[in-house]
């Protein structure tokens, strides 16, 4: 969904490589700060609200939280 924000002009977003390969060879995307490096072990889980989050989904989000700040 980010990607597609992104190709409509709705604003940049950080997408990987892998994942826009074809839209930067075909050039409906380009790439900015190609220097810009995150951190690579960087995780982003995007839902709506944790109210309404399943069990299963709210345990596997917290997994994830507590596997990464262990480092």
């Amino acid at each position: 969904m980010i990607r597609e924000l992104i190709k409509v002009g709705a604003g940049i977003g950080y997408q990987p490589l892998w994942a826009v390969q074809q839209e930067l060879k075909d050039g409906t995307l380009i790439q900015l700060l190609p220097d810009y490096t995150i951190w690579a072990n960087q995780l982003n889980a995007t839902y709506v609200d944790r109210a309404f989050l399943s069990a299963k989904v709210r345990s596997f989000i917290d997994f994830l939280n507590e596997k990464i700040s262990e480092g």
